[in-house]
């Protein structure tokens, strides 16, 4: 058989567990299986006919962040398998989004939904998104960077456990393809010094395509205090930065406190 496995970064291995199993439990006859190791293998030939065909008409009945989810796997297998056709799910999957009251979704489904690129979205259904996405977060943000590259949406710092450091989760929308895979350096500022939290992102930064909307994450290692962060994109072989419009390096986060 054929094994797609989804461990690489394409796809944030908890969210497509969850959608994986809800699609081979409504698959009539299986069409695959999915493993707790983020594997989905493949039980017959004819998954290249219309794989996602079977899962028409259950949308309806899933629930709404698992909806969302399937329309970001549907577009993942199409980027995978050129010969996959899956605009009938899709269809569907549009039409259910674009009707949808996106209050129904919790501040957690919907910030987990934009570790997904959601384009394949209509465009009405894309922006109502985006503009739930920018209510939810902590701090919204209109800043772009790489002139313009990247336009950031906000971000969210999120609490960890008992001695867990907080995790800063930043959301921009791609606005042009990206040439080299660009490290994401973020400064954290106090009255005694600098300290540098600089990450990769989950995705390369030449795999986003315009309209993706990525989240950026990086946990607060830091002591408890205040701190003014600062964050941009950088080419660490020839440490080469990009340029904001107005001509800076960085874009100012404002002030995150570490409890």
């Amino acid at each position: 058989g054929w094994r797609l496995s989804f461990l690489d970064d394409n796809f944030p291995n908890r969210n497509v567990q969850r959608i994986l199993v809800f699609a081979a439990e409504n698959l009539a006859p299986p069409y695959f299986t999915a493993t707790a190791a983020g594997e989905l293998t493949l039980l017959t030939p004819d998954y290249a006919v219309e794989p996602m065909a079977a899962l028409n008409g259950k949308v309806a009945n899933a629930p709404l962040a698992d909806v969302a989810l399937l329309s970001a796997l549907a577009n993942g297998f199409g980027r995978h398998l050129a010969d996959v056709d899956t605009r009938g799910l899709q269809h569907e999957v549009d039409a259910r989004l674009h009707a949808a009251d996106l209050s129904l979704l919790s501040t957690a489904e919907l910030l987990d939904l934009y570790q997904f690129s959601a384009q394949p979205l209509r465009e009405q259904a894309y922006r109502a998104f985006i503009g739930r996405l920018t209510a939810v977060l902590d701090q919204p943000l209109t800043d772009q960077l790489g002139v313009p590259k990247l336009q950031l949406i906000g971000y969210s710092v999120e609490q960890g456990g008992a001695e867990q450091s907080p995790v800063l989760a930043l959301y921009a929308e791609v606005l042009a393809p990206l040439d080299w895979d660009y490290t994401i350096w973020l400064h954290a500022f106090t009255d005694s010094g600098k300290s540098t939290l600089d990450f990769s992102p989950m995705q390369p930064s030449t795999s986003w395509f315009p309209g993706q909307v990525v989240r950026l994450q990086r946990t607060l290692a830091l002591a408890p205090g205040t701190y003014d962060l600062q964050l941009g994109l950088w080419r660490s072989e020839e440490d080469v930065r990009l340029v904001l419009p107005a001509g800076d390096i960085g874009v100012s986060l404002g002030a995150v406190t570490v409890p």
